[in-house]
Order: structure tokens, then sequence, then C-alpha cells
């Protein structure tokens, strides 16, 4: 990364100088690790990249980790420790996650109820999907809703005022 050179090139240039203080040893020392340490996480694993990638394409299918780990051609348990560490969450959370972003994209569309939104990412319940959605963003799917056409509307009267003023 642009910062990991410019650091280099600073540890380059520091250990030049023949004094040395052991305490900035220590410090650029403990630095250059941090900063090859993040280098090294930001690197996505090509089986976590893959497993995003299928989760995408699979959303609205029901969560089943076994199938995932056989398209990743990894054990389950290897590919939920990898996903784990790559993202932070674990394949489920990741996956509720995904439908959850998903469903807000879908809700802001007038012409789908939100009983087909939830039909849409796979939740055939729909006081589930409310739970979800409402634990997931703090309101429930028709005040999101609500929130984003009300929004929309105010962004549409604002550009016509602007449009009637120039």
């Amino acid at each position: 990364t642009p910062t990991t050179k410019k650091f280099l090139s600073f540890a380059q240039s520091y250990l030049m100088h023949e004094e040395h203080d052991a305490f900035c040893d220590y410090l650029v020392e403990n630095l250059l690790f941090k900063l090859l340490g993040q280098t090294v996480a930001s690197i996505e694993d090509h089986y976590v990249s893959k497993a995003k990638s299928w989760i995408e394409k699979h959303l609205a299918m029901p969560i089943d980790i076994n199938k995932l780990s056989q398209v990743c051609h990894l054990s389950s348990s290897q590919l939920q420790r990898r996903f784990k560490r790559s993202t932070g969450q674990s394949l489920a959370e990741y996956w509720r996650h995904k439908r959850m972003l998903k469903a807000q994209q879908l809700l802001v569309s007038e012409h789908l109820s939100i009983e087909t939104v939830a039909y849409e990412i796979g939740y055939e319940n729909l006081p589930a999907f409310s739970r979800r959605f409402s634990q997931t963003f703090g309101m429930t799917p028709s005040q999101w809703r609500e929130m984003m056409l009300t929004a929309k509307t105010m962004r549409a009267q604002n550009n016509t005022l602007t449009l009637l003023t120039c």
C-alpha cells in the first residue's frame, strides 16, 4: 500500500543513520509489523471471495453451509473459520445481513408488497421477516418504505423547485 511504501522509505532512511535509540528501533519495528499485518489481512482469501459471490447469487435460498463448502471445495469448518477471520462475521450472519440489505433495496419499489419482498429474499414467514428487519435496522419494513418514499418525494419536489427558480 502507499502507506506501507512511505513507511518503508522512512525506515530505510532511519536505519541509514549510524546512531540508533533502542526505544525508537522498537517503535519502528512494531509499526512495520502492524502495517504488514494490515496489508496481509486486507488481501482477501480466494475461498471467501468465492463464498461471497455464491451467497450474492443465492440470497433467497435457505442458508446451507454444507452446500456452500462443497462449492468452495473446503470442509464446512475450514470455510467458516476462513470466512470469520476474513470478514469478522460468521457465514450465517453475513448471509442474513446481505438478505436484509437486499430487502431494503426492494422495499424502495412501490409496486412490491412487503410480503413479496420477504419471499424474494427467502422468507416464507412475514412476521419472521419483519422481526429480523426490525432487529437489523431498528424499524419495521413498512416504516423503512414510508421513510424512503417520503425522502424520494421530497427530493423530487426539491428538484422541481430548483428548476422553477432557475
